[in-house]
């Protein structure tokens, strides 16, 4: 982000990430009710009142893929540091599943970026 018109916009843009890192969704009510600052709160609400957003499907499911690649390799960081200090065979080959689970998703996602 940081390419948008000004710096409430990167604001909304970075809190709409974060909902969506969060909760693997984005559901307005709920950012509406966490925002406090009362500009970027304005600015959502007259994203609501837009009747005609043009915008490119291609590049915002890109946008979304590059979000949920960086989310999947946060995860399995934590995952990795998680492993290297459990005792517990049991737990570490579930974080392993886990892991592995991650990894095919990320390369799904992978594959989908270079098509």
């Amino acid at each position: 982000l940081g390419y948008l018109p000004d710096d409430d916009c990167n604001v909304l843009a970075m809190i709409i990430v974060d909902e969506y890192r969060k909760f693997d969704m984005v559901e307005v009510s709920r950012m509406i009710d966490d925002i406090d600052d009362p500009k970027i709160k304005e600015l959502l609400l007259s994203l609501m009142d837009a009747k005609d957003l043009n915008y490119d499907v291609n590049c915002f499911m890109g946008a979304m893929r590059k979000i949920k690649i960086d989310t999947l390799k946060n995860l399995n960081a934590q995952i990795k540091r998680q492993i290297k200090t459990l005792n517990d065979l049991k737990l570490k080959q579930q974080l392993i599943i886990k892991l592995d689970t991650n990894n095919r998703e990320l390369r799904k996602l992978y594959d989908e970026e270079t098509n």
